[in-house]
């Protein structure tokens, strides 16, 4: 009677080994997909980021004020009655004068504040 009491109590134990074993390979693989499942949902995130800042930048890129840029800056195109002024890459700095100044003083020599005092009170 010894040897199946012992026999059974050792069934048991290793049932509840196997079981304890299938349980918690089943909370690792949890646990593991509940981590996947985190990463993936922050990469969703940030890739919703990334498509709502495009669509905006596509926005602005079809709106005419951006065309209208572009075609100015790198195609030099210019709206009717517009015209070109090209300045010199040398210019002398002594032909240098403010705006309305009708003497045509030499500013070399002055102060900012000299300067922005002659052009709005002269």
């Amino acid at each position: 009677m010894v040897l199946p009491q012992k026999l059974l109590t050792t069934g048991l134990i290793v049932i509840l080994l196997v079981v304890i074993l299938s349980l918690s390979r089943s909370l690792y693989q949890t646990f593991n997909l509940m981590q996947a499942q985190k990463k993936v949902d922050q990469e969703i995130i940030l890739l919703q980021k990334e498509k709502d800042a495009l669509i905006n930048t596509l926005g602005k890129k079809n709106s005419n004020e951006y065309l209208e840029r572009v075609a100015r800056d790198k195609l030099l195109m210019l709206k009717p009655g517009e015209k070109t002024v090209i300045l010199p890459l040398n210019q002398d700095q002594s032909q240098i004068t403010a705006l309305g100044d009708q003497q045509g003083v030499d500013l070399l020599g002055l102060s900012n504040f000299e300067k922005w005092q002659r052009l709005f009170l002269p």
